[in-house]
This record gives structure tokens, C-alpha cells and sequence, in this order.
């Protein structure tokens, strides 16, 4: 072999090592995919069988929380059989068949009620790694939870975390390396509508009532931000910051020196949730601090997602947030890029969170429509309209594009889950659209947003929210069969 090939191969192998950072999105470390939230993973077309639907025997077969999906298309649901609450982790292969089945993931003999978070999947580990939380205390009380690690071949379980006492009603999960970062507080939900009760109707709330509960309303802003080994499950760094319970979205973007996580906080000051950013700057080892706050009206379902090189966040503000308003803002500082409406059909429209491509363009659905911003926030283009109803402050879901990188497609489902459209990336231009199947009078739609995989877009969708589908449909089939 000559000098000059084996020069030219070095060269090419160190222009393929700068690439492939580009193409490394088909991890399910976070709620809804990756750092960039494309709900996609890239994997062998050959490897997924279509045109199936699975779901559990039981009469309530409640899949409870996000999946994760691993790099060969294995689904990891997070379960709720009720009325028993038992909760259970299961794996579903890419041919719809059952792989395993985790069971009594909450074992604590206390607690009745009980919660999951969303799954996340380490291939560098082998892991899916999930949380329960105990919801019976009601507001105010201090509650538990645990994370867990099973074999993403077997199930079997690899550990369990110490008990949780300050992290309950635990937001999303992240993985980011070797570390598991989790956050949460006391009881929002019920905390928030008491909030709301006593601005609406103070009269109710005598000063004696304010007087016995003071030492408790105080306690409801107390969160921590909680860093886990993911070997073995060891606590490593707790972080106590102001209210960030209520299942919000934690975002993490990998750094040279550990991470970066985004995530609401502040959210208990009104009904409406007008919370704060915050941005944390972690070590390796999980040790977080506090990089900057930034007040931008958020709700707690607000959802963000980072470009390709973690410099810039967008975001949307969420369902008690403010409508038709997207935003984005420099990581490092905080800094706002742009705050601009205008983008969905009306002006109580709420966009959905983002999905970002390898070149920094952000795609949001306002459930009739998809639009796309360039990082200054102008408007690239938007897609033709899908029903007259968008997202509502009412709306149940709302579902966040996915991208599938290698075709340079995208697709979002319509407000009333009735339809999946496929659009172009580069103009919105529709290549295809599919009639999501109504499962009865009493269907409450897709329940996740869409799941690119391979060649196969996973849906997951309830009848009654008691009785969960996952679905397999081609990705081929929605475009083929509509040119």
C-alpha cells in the first residue's frame, strides 16, 4: 500500500470522525429521544417487521410514561396495570412480539398510588432506566420515589437508588454518560390549584387556616436536582433549587467536562405556571450549580431542545403559557435570540416543544400545521393546514414533530390524531399523509408524539385512557401511497 493511500485514508478517517457527531442522534437518553428531540433513532431497515399493534390482554393496559427505543428498534414501555397499580416495564421487539416484562417496579407496601416516569436507554451500558414516585401523602407531604436500572437484553433487574424524599413527583430522566439526573418537588398539581384557590377566593382562607399551614406552603417550592450513577445506582450529588416538580422536561446536552441541563423552574407562582429557565452546569461525577435563570413565562409542560453543537436552545412556553409564541436563547448566558408569535393559524394556537435538524432548523407543530425557524427565529416555512382546530390551552397532548434524518423527512400528527403526515424538511411540501385508525367511540388518540425507527413510525394511542396500543406503521406505505 502506498504512502500516498495510506495518507489519503487518514485523511478520510479523520473527515468521517468529524462527521459522525452530526449524524449521532439514534440515542434515547432523554424524554422523547435525544439532546435535539427528533424522536428518532436510525436503524437497519430490515430489522423492523410493519404493519402491527400490540398491547396487553388485561382489560386496562395503561402504558404510563414515555418510551425509550433502542438502536435496534426494541420499544421499553413503562406500564400501569390498574386497579392494582403495579408497575412493570416491558419490551416490545421490532416485529410487535413480547421480549420481557419487568414487574413490581414500585414494591412499597405503603403506597397505593403510584406514578412512572418516562424510560431512557444507554446502548454504552446496556440499561433502561426508569423512576415510580408515591403519590398518596396529597400536597405538601413529603413523598418517595426510587430509580431503577434493568438489562436492556433480559430485564432483570441491575439496582435500585436509595429512597428519594426530596425528589418526588419526579420530572423526566436523563442520562448523560455515566450519570442519571433526575428532578422534582412536592405535590404541583394540587399545590398549584390551592395556589389558585386562595388568589381566586381568599375569604376562604382564614388567617388561622395561612397561619397552620405556613410551615407547609413554604415547603412547596423544595426541589432537588438528584445526580445517580448509572453503574450501580449510587446517590452522588443532590441539588436543592426552587420548584421544579410536576413531570417537567429535564434537557441535557453532553459537555467535555460532564453536562448541561435545562430545565422550568420557579413554576408554583401562579395557576398559570409562569415560570423561570434554568440552566445547571454539571461535573462528570453529577455536582451541579447554577449558570443562570432567566424569567421567560413558562408552564410546566414547556418543552426545548438543543442545536447540534449545545449553543443555542429553542423552545416553546407551554399549554399555560403564552400562545403562538416560540423562543430562543443562548445556553451559555441565557441571552434571548428571539420571542416571536405569529406562526401558527391563530393566535391561541400553542406550538408544540421542538425537533432540531444537523443544520440548526427547528420544526414545531400547532397540531393543524408544522412550521420551521431558522436560529434566528425567521420563519422558513409552513406547512399547508390539517383540520380548522389547533392546539388548545385545553388540549390533552400535543405532540412535537419527529425527523428522520437519513430521508430528510419529518412527521406530526394532527390535533385530533385522525391523521399522520410526512413533509419535507427543506420546504414543509407534503409526501404523504395516513388515516391513523379510530379504536372506538371513545378513542382519545395518540397519547406520544410519533417514533421514527428505521423504516417503521411508532404510534402509541388510547381507548378511554385505560386501554394503550402501540402501533407499527410504514414509513414507505405513508408516502408511496399517496404519490
Amino acid at each position: 500500500m502506498s504512502q500516498f493511500f495510506v495518507t489519503q485514508l487518514k485523511m478520510l478517517m479523520i473527515l468521517v470522525s468529524l462527521l459522525l457527531p452530526l449524524y449521532a442522534i439514534a440515542d434515547w437518553s432523554q424524554l422523547y429521544g435525544g439532546a435535539h428531540s427528533t424522536n428518532y433513532v436510525d436503524i437497519s431497515r430490515d430489522n423492523i417487521v410493519l404493519g402491527w399493534n400490540y398491547t396487553v390482554k388485561e382489560e386496562y393496559a395503561i402504558f404510563y410514561g414515555a418510551p425509550a427505543v433502542s438502536e435496534t428498534g426494541v420499544v421499553y414501555l413503562p406500564y400501569l396495570e390498574y386497579p392494582q397499580y403495579w408497575l412493570q416495564l416491558r419490551a416490545v421487539r421490532p416485529n410487535g412480539s413480547e421480549m420481557w416484562m419487568a414487574n413490581w417496579i414500585g414494591s412499597d407496601d405503603s403506597c397505593s398510588v403510584v406514578f412512572l416516569t418516562n424510560a431512557v436507554y444507554s446502548k454504552e451500558h446496556n440499561l433502561v432506566v426508569l423512576g415510580w414516585t408515591c403519590t398518596t401523602a396529597g400536597a405538601y407531604y413529603q413523598k418517595h420515589g426510587q430509580l431503577m436500572a434493568y438489562d436492556a437484553t433480559d430485564g432483570s433487574e441491575v439496582w435500585r437508588s436509595q429512597m428519594l424524599y426530596d425528589a418526588n413527583d419526579m420530572s423526566s430522566i436523563s442520562i448523560s454518560s455515566d450519570v442519571v439526573f433526575a428532578s422534582g418537588g412536592y405535590d404541583c398539581g394540587r399545590d398549584g390549584a390551592t395556589l389558585y384557590e386562595m388568589n381566586r377566593n381568599p375569604r376562604l382562607f382564614t388567617k388561622s387556616y395561612l397561619s397552620s399551614k405556613r410551615d407547609l406552603t413554604d415547603k412547596n417550592n423544595i426541589s432537588q436536582i438528584v445526580a445517580v450513577d448509572i453503574k450501580n445506582g449510587k446517590l452522588l450529588h443532590t441539588l436543592d433549587i426552587d420548584h421544579v416538580g410536576c413531570y417537567t422536561q429535564t434537557k441535557v446536552f453532553p459537555t467535555d467536562s460532564g453536562a448541561k441541563l435545562l430545565l422550568p423552574a420557579n413554576l408554583p407562582d401562579s395557576f398559570d405556571c409562569e415560570g423561570s429557565l434554568l440552566s445547571l452546569k454539571c461535573s462528570s461525577s453529577g455536582k451541579c450549580s447554577k449558570e443562570w435563570l432567566k424569567n421567560i413565562g413558562l408552564s410546566w409542560d414547556a418543552k426545548f431542545a438543543y442545536n447540534r453543537d449545545g449553543s443555542i436552545v429553542f423552545g416553546s412556553n407551554g399549554l399555560k403559557g403564552n400562545p403562538d409564541l416560540i423562543f430562543g436563547l443562548k445556553t451559555d448566558t441565557g441571552e434571548t435570540l428571539f420571542s416571536n408569535k405569529g406562526y401558527c393559524n391563530s393566535d391561541d394556537d400553542y406550538p408544540s416543544g421542538p425537533a432540531v435538524d444537523e443544520d440548526g432548523n427547528a420544526y414545531y407543530s400547532c397540531g393543524n400545521l408544522v412550521f420551521a425557524v431558522d436560529s434566528k427565529g425567521r420563519s422558513l416555512w409552513k406547512s399547508k393546514t390539517y383540520g380548522s382546530k389547533g392546539y388548545k390551552s385545553i388540549s390533552l397532548f400535543k405532540h412535537s414533530p419527529a425527523i428522520d434524518q437519513s430521508s430528510g423527512l419529518l412527521v406530526f400528527i394532527n390535533t385530533d390524531s385522525s391523521k399522520l403526515i410526512a413533509l419535507k424538511c427543506s420546504d414543509g411540501s407534503v409526501q404523504g399523509t395516513y388515516d391513523i385508525p379510530k379504536l372506538q367511540a371513545t378513542d382519545n388518540g395518540c397519547t406520544q408524539p410519533p417514533i421514527i425507527a428505521g423504516s417503521a413510525v411508532y404510534l402509541i394511542k388510547s381507548h378511554n385512557l385505560a386501554k394503550f396500543y402501540l402501533f407499527s406503521i410504514s414509513l414507505h406505505k405513508v408516502i408511496t401511497d399517496n404519490k
